[in-house]
């Protein structure tokens, strides 16, 4: 089952929170561009939020066809194999190689701003190993 048909509400909210504001896209892009906003936060499907606004902001920040311009076409060379097996399963692979082109550009992204903000984290750690989390004595323990 494509998880677009798994949460048919969520994908129906996040077409109306497009059509808003005046952007459309296919509903398997949509469930991409949720799908991957939801992987880059350790989940495979978040709950949607109960803000349209910030919904709408987030689909067009992951949803790169509806927030840009137009998709260019490009020659890629791919094992006969592995498409013939993509074919045999369904898969598209145009949208296949942009989903993977998309995690990686996040991916790169990420560590890129792990490069850049290393100084900060490492002041921030040792902070925490010199003098303790800083709202620690409100911090409740579970008793299990």
């Amino acid at each position: 089952m494509k998880i677009a048909e798994q949460f048919p509400e969520d994908l129906e909210r996040m077409k109306v929170c497009l059509g808003k504001a005046r952007k459309m896209a296919s509903d398997s892009d949509i469930a991409l561009a949720w799908a991957r906003y939801s992987d880059g936060l350790c989940a495979s499907w978040l709950s949607l939020r109960g803000d349209d606004n910030v919904l709408t902001e987030t689909l067009l920040a992951y949803l790169p066809a509806c927030a840009g311009g137009p998709k260019r076409a490009m020659n890629v060379e791919l094992a006969e194999s592995l498409l013939a097996e993509a074919s045999d399963l369904g898969i598209d692979v145009s949208q296949a190689a942009e989903a993977g082109l998309a995690r990686a550009v996040d991916d790169r992204r990420a560590e890129l701003w792990q490069k850049e903000n290393t100084q900060a984290i490492e002041s921030s750690n040792a902070y925490v190993e010199q003098h303790g989390l800083p709202l620690e004595k409100y911090r409740v323990q579970i008793k299990r």
